[in-house]
């Protein structure tokens, strides 16, 4: 074994100034990258109350960011790997381009 925690496939941890947190949080708005034949957004049926975020069983716990504030003031983001894979897909990162020193897999 390789001795790496592997428990959700590993994550990567970047760490971001305020001003590229703030790009990564106007990244995020944008919609993902168009992948051919996409439903279209669905609407909430009349009636029916739109899905609260929590209501996701597709979503395995720990496929989320965990962001942290360090006293310098500089943003943590514990992001898994399988996340990350999808956030550089969907250029989550333009403008942002997270340098490799600040961003290893732990």
């Amino acid at each position: 074994s390789s001795g790496i925690n592997a428990e959700y496939g590993g994550s990567y941890t970047v760490k971001l100034t305020t001003i590229q947190f703030k790009k990564f949080e106007e990244n995020q708005k944008k919609p993902p990258v168009p992948v051919p034949a996409a439903p279209e957004p669905e609407k909430p049926a009349p009636g029916k109350e739109p899905e609260k975020p929590q209501d996701k069983p597709e979503e395995k716990p720990g496929d989320e960011i965990t962001v942290t504030q360090e006293p310098s003031g500089k943003f943590v983001l514990q992001i898994p790997a399988t996340l990350w894979t999808i956030l550089i897909q969907n250029k989550r990162f333009e403008g942002i381009k997270p340098s490799p020193e600040n961003t290893k897999p732990n």
